[in-house]
């Protein structure tokens, strides 16, 4: 499997459940307190999009898709975000 195709098989992971892995405090459906690393301001939230498997930080607007969550979240580049969601998930072993 060629990292492209890894990207596109993680992509569909549904958001909800990442960010539950990541520890993240969904409220609703739709919305959570933000626990991006960048944002400190109390109150701020999360919005996710079930629909179109993304989510958008209106504080920092910033938004992105599952990879991008974990990235920010994890303070990690996007190579280390893609492995971590293949070993999270369990997709398969992960090889470069």
């Amino acid at each position: 499997m060629n990292y492209e195709e890894k990207i596109k098989l993680v992509s569909q992971i549904p958001i909800l459940e990442v960010a539950g892995r990541l520890g993240v405090n969904v409220i609703s459906n739709t919305c959570t307190r933000c626990l991006h690393p960048k944002n400190k301001k109390s109150g701020s939230h999360i919005e996710f999009n079930i629909k179109e498997n993304n989510y958008r930080c209106p504080c920092l607007s910033e938004k992105g898709n599952v990879i991008e969550l974990v990235e920010n979240v994890l303070n990690i580049d996007t190579e280390e975000a893609v492995k971590w969601l293949y070993e999270e998930f369990h997709l398969t072993i992960y090889k470069s």
